[in-house]
């Protein structure tokens, strides 16, 4: 075959296509607008057709069906739904795109980009349909999330919101490590700025989350505004980036103290779980998509037929001593586990006793006799304490690290110092004066 030389460059042949393929939809929405012309007024009186779809048929091969979406594309996406004209916030998509776009409501159109490829709004528009396939009734069956608990006092409108952002992260949980990690309760403005960076890193990202009760809910964000928009009723709702700061915090991202929890372990405490095993990284990197899909509810793997009941439907090829043996070894181990366990529980008994006979012997005040508040702050002093520490022996620490540790924690340390240095003045305040025994 011949070599065919074409001249022009990418950019050149990039800007050609799209003005083939935005005069291809226009085209569509022109020739929507004469079908319903054929269809609403007389112009076919003196063809001898009857119908539009009859005349579409003779004409143009173009079948009921066409006729019918034609018309349809006309209605929903020309100026004012009945002209020969695109509308313009619909300029650059396509036919291709629109036709897909039809079956979705427009609220959630609006929140679509032409850079969005086929596939993308494709996806959205599966997330659409997989919601048809459970009813009204099975959805209210679902009840309420047991994890979406002090909403009793929030507006309806930001506790969407808050259930929404709490069913992504358990769905999402490296978006959620993400944000825990760059997430504290006095720095919400730091935690405003950082949002869109993390959870839009294209011009537009769609999650499809499922909210328990409710249905899907899309979550529609860009730089400027987050929107969700309800799979089941086309309903939207547009939120500001410090109503999803305030989402966020409620899932449980923020930290109150430097390095108190790791995200995984926020993760953990919010939803009451073990943090999943990352799977084996694919060699190939995963392709960016605007399209984050909701994850499918995690079902049971099916059993081979009597694998469940197999000791009481075939006894008698079982020893014996089957089931005793199973226990047995059960006991077993758990008696092995509780010997551990106490003897590490008599280790620390001893070190306490030599502890307590230690202090009898001072005149230091018995930690037994220090009142709440000082225990209170002597434990967030040693918590602190222990933070620091811990960041200071991880094996890939630098020195840019230990800035942001003495940033983040030097005026924590010497104010927890000063409320115990308080707390225990106050305490002592109270004793008697030790004259008598000197």
């Amino acid at each position: 075959m011949e070599e065919i030389i074409y001249q022009k460059t990418y950019q050149e042949f990039k800007q050609e296509c799209d003005r083939v393929v935005k005069e291809t939809a226009e085209s569509f929405v022109r020739l929507g607008y004469l079908l319903k012309v054929a269809r609403d007024t007389n112009v076919l009186e003196e063809s001898g057709y009857k119908t539009v779809a009859e005349f579409a048929e003779a004409e143009y091969s173009l079948n009921s069906t066409y006729v019918s979406r034609f018309i349809a594309i006309n209605d929903k996406f020309a100026e004012g739904g009945y002209s020969d004209k695109l509308d313009s916030k619909y300029q650059g998509y396509g036919y291709a795109k629109l036709t897909v776009m039809l079956q979705l409501p427009e609220s959630m159109n609006e929140e679509l980009t032409p850079e969005m490829t086929k596939a993308e709004i494709t996806e959205l528009k599966n997330e659409f349909d997989a919601e048809k396939e459970t009813s009204d009734i099975e959805r209210l069956c679902e009840g309420a999330n047991p994890l979406a608990y002090n909403l009793e006092d929030v507006d309806e409108r930001s506790k969407l919101l808050y259930e929404t952002i709490l069913a992504l992260g358990e769905t999402s949980p490296e978006l959620y490590i993400k944000i825990a990690a760059i997430a504290w309760v006095d720095k919400v403005e730091e935690l405003v700025r950082q949002l869109p960076i993390i959870m839009v890193p294209s011009d537009t990202r769609i999650y499809s989350v499922r909210v328990t009760g409710k249905g899907r809910m899309m979550l529609a964000c860009s730089e400027e505004k987050v929107s969700i928009i309800n799979s089941r009723t086309g309903e939207k709702e547009t939120y500001d980036w410090n109503d999803v700061a305030a989402a966020w915090t409620y899932a449980g991202v923020a930290s109150e103290l430097p390095f108190d929890k790791t995200p995984e372990e926020k993760w953990e405490k919010r939803y009451e779980k073990k943090y999943p095993v990352a799977p084996v990284q694919e060699s190939k990197p995963k392709k960016e998509t605007r399209v984050v899909k909701a994850e499918p509810e995690e079902e049971p793997e099916p059993q081979v037929p009597g694998q469940m009941d197999f000791a009481e439907s075939c006894p008698e090829i079982l020893p014996e001593d089957y089931e005793a043996e199973g226990v047995a070894n059960e006991i077993q181990e758990n008696e092995n586990e509780s010997q551990e366990f106490e003897n590490k529980i008599q280790e620390v008994d001893n070190k306490d006793d030599d502890l307590d006979n230690t202090n009898q012997e001072s005149d230091a005040v018995q930690q037994d006799e220090f009142p709440d508040e000082v225990e209170r702050a002597r434990e967030d002093v040693l918590s602190l304490i222990d933070g620091i520490r811990n960041e200071v022996c991880k094996p890939d620490i630098t020195s840019t690290k230990i800035r942001e540790l003495q940033s983040n924690s030097g005026y924590l340390v010497g104010q927890y110092l000063q409320n115990l240095a308080r707390a225990l003045y106050d305490y002592e305040l109270t004793l008697p004066d030790k004259e008598e025994d000197e």
